[in-house]
């Protein structure tokens, strides 16, 4: 029987919001956010998306029917609507360049070394040089708050001499630091997962978007490190290929973009609970 057999919509919906939840709590229990700071982040967004996607066909968006639809009062959504997004913030910006910086230098032959391997790179000068490749992939950003940033999540090192050199492609945060880096990343990836569940499941979908999950809750436990050892790698690859792939497919960052652009990509990660029958012992 399938765990939704019997179930209202409501009552899958509430089973699912517990599982999202209950790590996203942990998470922000962990970093001293309060309910009530949540709490409103949620009436901003309960406001926003019914404002913006959930008017009647054919007539303007309304606050009342916001009221309506959301359980909000009308003065609540009235505030809500006047006040700025909660994730007014430049950190995604800041995340999202470095990491172009580090892809390009990862996927440009200009800055390759005669093996088609990633150059080391002087600061500046003639030449390719970290400060153009900062210009070129990062729309202006101080080059060395670049490279600060890149040393400190230990991306990039910086060698005897002044050269540097790429150490990793990809911007992520050594474990105990950049906990607004890691915020930036658990925004983004999850919302790309909630996004394509929801566009997979809505009535006027005509085409999916690939969503998939590969999972066992029979693994023997003195087996999880070699299993979950083998997905890394796998699932290294096959990121670093899907790079190679969007980076080949994107305008490049040096020309003005035609016509209209946008976001995509996929996401892999991997997990380990115990299963179901565990808990009962």
């Amino acid at each position: 029987m399938s765990p939704t057999d019997g179930k209202t919509v409501t009552q899958a919906a509430a089973a699912a919001a517990v599982r999202i939840f209950t790590p996203l709590v942990r998470l922000l229990l962990r970093h001293g956010i309060p309910y009530k700071t949540v709490a409103e982040w949620l009436r901003w967004c309960y406001a926003s998306v019914a404002f913006e996607e959930h008017s009647l066909p054919g007539r303007k968006p309304s606050k009342s029917r916001v009221a309506v639809i959301t359980g909000l009062t009308r003065v609540d959504v009235d505030r809500l609507l006047k006040q700025p997004s909660p994730a007014e913030s430049d950190r995604y910006e800041e995340y999202q360049r470095a990491a172009k910086v580090l892809s390009g230098w990862a996927r440009d032959k200009r800055y390759f070394d005669a093996e088609g391997q990633p150059d080391e790179l002087p600061f500046d000068g003639d030449g390719p040089n970290f400060s153009e490749l900062v210009d070129r992939y990062s729309g202006g950003t101080p080059p060395r708050a670049v490279l600060d940033e890149l040393v400190r999540v230990g991306a990039v090192e910086r060698l005897d001499g002044g050269m540097l050199k790429l150490l990793s492609p990809r911007y992520v945060p050594a474990a105990g630091e950049g906990h607004e880096d890691y915020m930036d990343i658990l925004g983004h990836a999850t919302s790309g997962l909630v996004d394509t569940i929801d566009f997979n499941t809505r009535p006027d979908c005509k085409a999916t978007r690939l969503q998939g999950l590969a999972f066992n809750d029979r693994i023997p436990a003195d087996e999880l490190d070699s299993v979950a050892q083998a997905i890394k790698e796998r699932g290294r690859e096959f990121i670093f290929e899907t790079d190679s792939l969007l980076f080949e497919a994107s305008t490049p960052e040096d020309e003005e973009p035609s016509g209209d652009h946008v976001e995509a990509g996929i996401g892999v990660y991997f997990f380990s609970r115990r299963a179901a029958s565990a808990d009962k012992e």
